[in-house]
């Protein structure tokens, strides 16, 4: 947990979240060949870089699954929700252990999209291609026409 802790405090503090809502906005629908697609090609990514796949992870796909609905539900885009809540919060109410834990969202129209956002990030590349990551858990949410929720939660 100290790793973790020693990132967090080299990286800015998570932005506040951002309200988000659409004209053609609907209930959030879960698209689970969206999530299995942005995970092939997180592992594709790694992959070129000469890196060790991810394995998919079922806890960390649920809590990111979670995550994921919890924005839609609740009309924001954020690291960190309206009442503060964010990763290291909800990895420790899942009593998930671990060494090295990572959180990557996007907001984009499919998967490719969303992957060739986040590796143009910097700070988003780095944690799909970190060193440091084993286990990765993937989830996508459509809330609108063409506006898809991603949430990548990466561990030891």
């Amino acid at each position: 947990m100290m790793l973790a802790i020693f990132l967090l405090t080299l990286w800015p503090a998570p932005a506040p979240p951002i309200p988000i809502s659409f004209p053609d906005e609907h209930a959030p629908i879960v698209v689970e060949q969206d999530a299995r697609d942005l995970e092939r090609a997180v592992n594709a990514d790694r992959e070129r870089q000469n890196l060790p796949p991810l394995r998919p992870d079922e806890r960390l796909r649920a809590m990111a699954l979670d995550w994921a609905l919890h924005m839609a539900n609740e009309h924001f885009f954020g690291h960190v929700d309206p009442e503060g809540r964010g990763l290291l919060d909800r990895v420790h109410e899942a009593k998930y252990k671990y060494h090295f834990v990572a959180e990557n969202i996007a907001l984009e129209r499919d998967a490719e999209a969303a992957d060739i956002g986040l590796m143009n990030s910097p700070e988003h590349a780095a944690n799909i291609l970190s060193k440091d990551a084993r286990k990765v858990g993937v989830a996508a949410v459509s809330i609108a026409p063409r506006e898809t929720l991603f949430v990548e939660d990466f561990s030891d």
